[in-house]
């Protein structure tokens, strides 16, 4: 009876008229007629009334990983059958909000954005919910997709630091998210954070060639810094190694600073000692206070 083109037009008609019935029996015979028609359509492969009728059982389900797998196969229908990619992408965008976090729908999100070169919709996908998410590890790794995303896809540098921060306050030691702060605020020329970044570098940091290497790039960057921030710099240069290790930290400041040596014993002695590795080139004069 139902595979008839008349009965199937019949349910169809029905279905749509039922939307509008204020009976409270109209929903359950929706879902009803609508679990009829399903596999028919799927036999005859009319795939765009299959997906219609799915997203009618899809009003009725309550079970979020029902849902999920409902608009995964609502999204596997619109790419595989019908060819549409942009359908698709929605469906795992609606199916993502189901599970956030899911890795396999990021997947299917990622590759889809790729292909349409839908990336703030990806980044929206992405964000949208995030502050529900009970998982800090998911949490920071999805900001930091979103944040490689808004400054590689979308040239949105602003943007890209905020959700990179967002990581980083999520976990303070990440240092991935602090090397890509670095150098997105190195380019937004915003010094007073970047300062702030490369301390917080320097403090994760137990190697002392990767402390003298940040020490470095704060003078390259040729940071305006507040007296504390100064008077912390100072305390950093003061703390430097001698020799060969201070030679890239010299060359760096030479014409911000006019360079003096200073020591407590004779001018040879000093020249001597300067002399080692081209330091005594970097310096405008040498005092001595002997």
């Amino acid at each position: 009876l139902f595979r008839s083109e008349d009965s199937m037009e019949a349910l169809e008609r029905l279905m749509i008229e039922l939307i509008d019935d204020e009976d409270p029996m109209s929903g359950p015979r929706r879902r009803r007629i609508a679990e009829i028609l399903e596999p028919i359509y799927a036999e005859a492969e009319r795939w765009s009334d299959w997906i219609l009728v799915l997203e009618v059982r899809l009003e009725f389900q309550t079970d979020r990983w029902q849902r999920m797998e409902t608009l995964t196969a609502i999204a596997k229908a619109h790419e595989g059958e019908l060819g549409d990619e942009a359908a698709a992408f929605d469906a795992y965008r609606r199916a993502f909000e189901q599970d956030f976090g899911n890795t396999d729908l990021q997947a299917e999100l990622d590759r889809l954005a790729g292909s349409l070169g839908a990336w703030d919709a990806l980044a929206g996908a992405y964000t949208h919910g995030i502050e529900d998410c009970d998982d800090p590890d998911m949490a920071a790794a999805i900001w930091m997709k979103v944040g490689r995303v808004r400054s590689t896809h979308l040239n949105q540098p602003n943007t890209a630091i905020e959700a990179w921060q967002q990581a980083l306050l999520i976990d303070e030691s990440n240092t991935t998210a602090l090397g890509a702060l670095e150098s997105l605020l190195g380019e937004a020329n915003d010094h007073a954070a970047l300062v702030d970044v490369l301390r917080r570098k320097a403090e994760l940091s137990d190697d002392p060639d990767t402390r003298q290497a940040l020490r470095y790039a704060m003078a390259t960057h040729k940071l305006t810094l507040s007296e504390e921030r100064e008077n912390a710099l100072m305390a950093a240069y003061l703390s430097l190694p001698a020799f060969e290790d201070a030679l890239p930290a010299l060359k760096s400041l030479r014409g911000e600073y006019p360079l003096f040596a200073f020591s407590n014993g004779g001018y040879p002695a000093l020249e001597k000692v300067l002399g080692h590795n081209d330091l005594l080139d970097q310096f405008e004069g040498l005092v001595s206070v002997d």
